[in-house]
């Protein structure tokens, strides 16, 4: 297994996740094979009108991020499958992500988010330097089918509280510890 040629997860989940959050995505499965990421789930995202949802919309639905769903009474839900992520549309997840996080202006990311339990997860990956084969999200649990060094597949399920923790440690290594000042006694 070389690990050198894996994407770097916790961007590229993150990117994927907000695509999903997008959707309004509620459970869903995702592989990873060759390169490729393919999604199949459920959403509760509204439609207008009754026309069948084509590919190009569905993308595109998939790449409006930022855009606040209009609530409606009596949301249904639906099912998809065969969604495919090119690394061309994981960028430009990245990039309408990035923005759109530099202009919220908010602070630390929301840690129950889709796209933060996903960047979680790439974290683990990429810590363990572990390849990612599935995973399954079903709220409020995570499955992981992750391919360790030797080629073995081994799954791990993940609860929200275990992936807060692990945000929590992320966190510290990511922020600088400020620098003590001397006190008026030195």
């Amino acid at each position: 297994m070389d690990h050198k040629n894996s994407p770097n997860y916790e961007d590229t989940l993150r990117a994927i996740g907000q695509g999903l959050e997008n959707l309004e995505a509620v459970a869903f499965e995702l592989e990873y094979s060759g390169g490729e990421f393919l999604v199949s789930g459920e959403c509760s995202r509204a439609f207008s009108g009754s026309n069948p949802i084509h590919r190009k919309s569905f993308r595109r639905l998939i790449l409006k991020l930022g855009a606040k769903p209009t609530p409606t009474p009596g949301r249904r839900t639906f099912h998809f499958s065969g969604v495919r992520f090119a690394s061309s549309d994981i960028i430009l997840l990245n990039q309408k992500g990035r923005a759109l996080r530099s202009s919220s202006g908010s602070g630390a990311p929301d840690p129950h988010s889709l796209s933060h339990v996903l960047r979680m997860t790439g974290a683990y990956l990429d810590s363990t330097k572990r390849e990612l084969a599935k995973l399954v999200w079903h709220s409020p649990t995570l499955a992981v089918w992750e391919i360790n060094r030797t080629g073995n597949t081994i799954k791990k399920d993940f609860t929200l509280s275990e992936m807060y923790d692990l945000w929590v440690h992320q966190f510290k290594k990511r922020t600088a510890s400020p620098a003590l000042k001397p006190t008026g006694s030195d």
